[in-house]
């Protein structure tokens, strides 16, 4: 199912994305203690250098898909897009030994 694939894999990205960041000596809170956003924790690892201009692209990317199907835009993207999502999430859970 594409387009629950894509609201699944979602939540993976951002929780692997939180380990990463943990990993790297980051907060995944703000001030007010709340949850950090993902975006922003993708910015921050680029910023350090964790994440190279073009994983930094893909996450964005990705995360894309998973606002237009959280949002029932459902044609914004294909099945073979969310068959690259599921290999970019495994491809970081791998690179960062998650």
């Amino acid at each position: 199912e594409k387009d629950e694939g894509a609201r699944s894999l979602r939540i993976v990205l951002e929780k692997t994305v939180q380990k990463i960041s943990q990993k790297n000596g980051l907060s995944i809170f703000n001030d007010k203690g709340k949850e950090e956003k993902i975006a922003s924790l993708n910015d921050k690892l680029k910023e350090m250098k964790i994440f190279k201009q073009v994983r930094w692209e893909e996450n964005k990317t990705y995360l894309t898909i998973w606002n237009h199907a959280s949002h029932g835009d459902y044609g914004e993207y294909d099945l073979k897009q969310v068959e690259n999502f599921y290999r970019h999430v495994q491809s970081l859970l791998n690179d960062f030994g998650i």
